[in-house]
């Protein structure tokens, strides 16, 4: 559940996903893995946070969770212009919850 207003969410947060052929059984399996040792009175859940065009994103599905929209915005240096922008549309970014 989610803490009432002014609350504390007491969540740990699952980052650098990373599954061979975007997996969705084992990370499902992880993901059950982890809430099921981790939960107690310490811990009610998980964050973790998926780019919208990342397939791992329907495993969580299976979970409580709240979608959350907002936008990415690509900052770069001048002599990374063109890498930025060549590469932009051919990689689904990755997102670090922890740190956003």
């Amino acid at each position: 559940t989610l803490p009432e207003i002014n609350g504390m969410l007491k969540a740990y947060t699952v980052s650098f996903v990373c599954i061979r052929e975007d997996n969705q059984t084992v990370l499902g399996a992880l993901l059950h893995h982890l809430h099921h040792q981790k939960r107690s009175p310490v811990f009610d859940g998980f964050t973790i946070c998926f780019h919208e065009k990342d397939p791992l994103r329907n495993v969580m599905k299976q979970f409580f969770a709240i979608r959350y929209a907002s936008r990415i915005y690509l900052v770069y240096w001048e002599d990374g212009k063109d890498f930025c922008l060549n590469s932009i549309n051919e990689k689904i970014p990755y997102l670090e919850l922890g740190t956003l």
